[in-house]
């Protein structure tokens, strides 16, 4: 059975990780809207592995979450 202590270090590490993830979308937004620009100017694809590595670092987020909430209940 959780304590209330082991309860509450679960939210604040549900806190973090949603922050990560959070930042992660923001980044992941930002390559693609740079990557929108630099094809507008002409200048190709510059930003493809930029969005691969920032989506990755989204769904390690995502499912670093999803295995907090399955493991803490919270």
């Amino acid at each position: 059975m959780a304590t209330a202590s082991s309860n509450l270090l679960a939210c604040i590490e549900k806190q973090r990780l949603l922050h990560e993830y959070a930042r992660a979308v923001s980044d992941f937004n930002r390559m693609n809207s740079a990557q929108v620009a630099a094809l507008r100017n002409g200048e190709g694809f510059t930003f493809t592995d930029q969005i691969a590595a920032a989506g990755l670092r989204m769904d390690r987020a995502k499912y670093a979450i999803l295995a907090h909430e399955q493991e803490h209940g919270c």
